[in-house]
């Protein structure tokens, strides 16, 4: 198998960065894991440099995706067979 010098990566518009940046920074500050990396990434981009690699944002999506679940109590959530 040979490897590739080909790296995944996604162009994103400047709005969805700052946007991404916000968010992000929100969950540096509740402390969820793995937002740091996207965040300093996202707030480091600048002019035409809005291309991230796939893990990246990869990254910075769960980490937004878990700060904005709903908190909801662990007795109200209904056991596996009743979803």
């Amino acid at each position: 198998m040979t490897s590739s010098a080909f790296h995944r990566t996604i162009t994103l518009p400047a709005p969805v960065c700052a946007q991404a940046a916000q968010h992000l920074e929100q969950a540096v500050h509740k402390a969820i894991d793995g937002a740091a990396t996207p965040w300093r990434a996202f707030r480091g981009a600048d002019g035409d440099d809005y291309a991230f690699s796939v893990p990246v944002v990869e990254q910075a999506a769960a980490a937004v995706c878990w700060c904005w679940r709903p908190r909801v109590p662990r007795a109200c959530v209904p056991p596996p067979c009743a979803r």
